[in-house]
């Protein structure tokens, strides 16, 4: 289990996610977090619909990125050129304190 995948666990059981696969690696779907309590276009809000995904980054399989199918708000737009965003920064805007600990881990292994 890789470093991410580890924290990927940590996040799973408040975020409800279910793994599976994409392009013949591992991925995680889950409702967004940032935008899944906004209504959608018709005025429905689907606050359990799993939009949003951890894919592996097509360089490296070991490392994963948000993207969020519904792009509801700012937050779940990320920067990369389809939207997605890495998966460091997903955790500091999700938690933090999280993110500061998976940063200090990574940086000292």
């Amino acid at each position: 289990m890789t470093l991410t995948e580890k924290y990927i666990h940590k996040i799973s059981p408040n975020l409800g996610i279910v793994k599976g696969t994409y392009k013949g690696n591992d991925s995680y779907s889950f409702p967004c977090p940032f935008c899944s309590h906004l209504p959608t276009k018709s005025g429905k809000i689907k606050s359990n619909k799993r939009t949003a995904t951890f894919i592996p980054h097509q360089d490296c399989k070991y490392e994963y990125v948000f993207n969020c199918n519904r792009k509801g708000i700012n937050t779940c737009i990320g920067d990369g050129s389809n939207g997605g965003m890495a998966f460091l920064n997903f955790l500091f805007r999700y938690n933090p304190y999280l993110a500061e600990k998976y940063k200090f881990e990574k940086t000292n292994t």
